[in-house]
């Protein structure tokens, strides 16, 4: 750490009771985290993403979209959409300007084919994802 040698001392005072112990906060968040309710709770939600998982993959695909990698613990799905373009960053922005429908460029996840990718995300209800799904059928076809 590079502080003026008058407060070094203080310093470290203060870095060992930070690496000693961990803050209050965190220990009272992790104690609720391992509460049996808690993991009830967190199975529901995982569940529900899970169902929300499953209605987008057979969907998205017959419209043209590649997806090489299913998603395990993520909620959202990395897909090719290169079948419709090869500037996915464009593309998902006219598909939010005609559609009102975002779904994240490529580019916002590495340098692998960003332009031929996009992302979807699965954090809506069943209901919302099938208008969503409805709305990106409409902009392929168009």
């Amino acid at each position: 750490m590079v502080v003026p040698e008058s407060y070094v001392d203080a310093i470290d005072r203060i870095v060992q009771n930070i690496f000693l112990a961990p803050p209050t906060m965190p220990q009272y968040a992790a104690l609720t985290a391992l509460k049996a309710g808690t993991q009830v709770i967190l199975n529901e939600r995982r569940d529900i993403f899970k169902q929300w998982r499953n209605f987008l993959l057979p969907v998205i695909k017959p419209l043209g979209f590649n997806v090489a990698m299913e998603p395990q613990g993520a909620f959202y799905i990395y897909a090719n959409c290169e079948r419709f373009t090869d500037d996915s960053f464009n593309w998902v922005k006219r598909l939010l300007n005609e559609q009102g429908v975002a779904l994240t460029p490529g580019i916002d996840f590495g340098d692998y084919l960003v332009n031929k990718h996009c992302r979807f995300a699965y954090t809506q209800s069943l209901e919302n994802l099938e208008q969503v799904m409805d709305e990106i059928d409409i902009f392929i076809n168009k």
